[in-house]
C-alpha cells in the first residue's frame, strides 16, 4: 500500500516487519479458531480484520512520525 511504502522510506522496515507478522498471526488464529464453525465468512472476516489492522497501525504510526 500506499502507507507501507512512505514508511518504508522513512526506513522503519522493522516496523513494517512487526505490523504484518502480528496481524498475520491474529488471522492465523482467526482461520484456526472460527474457520471450522463459521467456514468461508470467517475466512473472509479474518482477511479483512488483518488488512484493516495493518491499515490502521500503519495510519497510527504514520500520524506518530508527523508530530
Amino acid at each position: 500500500t500506499t502507507q507501507t511504502s512512505i514508511i518504508n522510506g522513512l526506513g522503519k522496515n522493522q516496523f513494517i516487519f512487526f505490523v504484518t507478522v502480528l496481524s498475520l498471526l491474529v488471522k492465523i488464529y482467526i482461520l484456526i479458531a472460527l474457520v471450522p464453525i463459521y467456514g468461508i465468512q470467517a475466512y473472509l472476516a479474518g482477511t479483512l480484520i488483518c488488512q484493516g489492522m495493518i491499515a490502521l497501525l500503519q495510519q497510527w504510526y504514520l500520524k506518530q512520525q508527523m508530530k
